[in-house]
């Protein structure tokens, strides 16, 4: 590595640090309980958590992808994508952003037509082929419920996040947000069955704050 090669390695190492460095995150714990109108009691990690609004500048930030430890480097997302196959819309829940374009693809040997009728995102697929794929792109957050209308007992659940600020917790219902700038955040999390919780968060400007999400 060239002399020159080397500084700017270090000034982009110590950017990143810096970025770190003035940032706090928030972290916590997701405990689902049975519906009350009935049914099975979601899992830990069908928990969809989000924020309702961050800093236009960490926004940016966060839809180019989240920077790793090396160098900044960033990873980017993944793109959203819902399947059809074995008669199972997969994943069952899934979380995207305001402005992301969703890739719906039939991986069964039969036609199926997803449809939606929640006010948060209605739409009519039609009859889609086997091997088939279409794409949606949400302009406004809220929560979409996606269903088949061939096969009744197909359906899934969505929520178009107002932004790139959301997290899915692990099996154990452990989750943490991306890291963001100090100041005051409403907090939302939401899983299938359950309504919705919203908590007011003081993010310092280094740390963390934990917040339990208990229904």
């Amino acid at each position: 590595m060239t002399g020159r090669l080397r500084y700017f390695s270090v000034l982009l190492g110590l950017a990143s640090f810096a970025t770190v460095a003035g940032a706090a995150s928030i972290r916590g714990t997701a405990l689902p309980s049975a519906p009350l109108a009935g049914g099975p009691r979601p899992l830990a990690s069908d928990v969809v958590v989000w924020l309702e609004s961050v800093p236009e500048r960490s926004e940016r930030e966060l839809a180019l992808g989240r920077r790793g430890w090396f160098l900044g480097r960033r990873r980017t997302p993944p793109k959203p994508r819902l399947v059809a196959k074995h008669l199972q819309f997969q994943p069952r829940v899934l979380v995207l952003a305001v402005g992301d374009t969703l890739l719906l693809r039939n991986e069964d040997r039969v036609w199926h037509g997803s449809f939606s009728l929640s006010p948060a995102h209605q739409f009519d697929l039609g009859k889609l082929a086997p091997g088939r794929s279409e794409r949606l792109t949400f302009r406004e957050p809220g929560l979409v419920q996606v269903r088949c209308d061939i096969h009744p007992d197909m359906s899934m659940n969505m929520v178009v996040a107002p932004n790139h600020a959301f997290t899915r917790p692990d099996r154990t219902g452990q989750w943490r947000l991306p890291e963001l700038p100090e100041g005051s955040y409403v907090l939302h999390a939401w899983a299938p069955g359950l309504r919705e919780l919203r908590r007011e968060v003081s993010l310092p400007r280094r740390g963390e704050v934990a917040v339990e999400l208990r229904w």
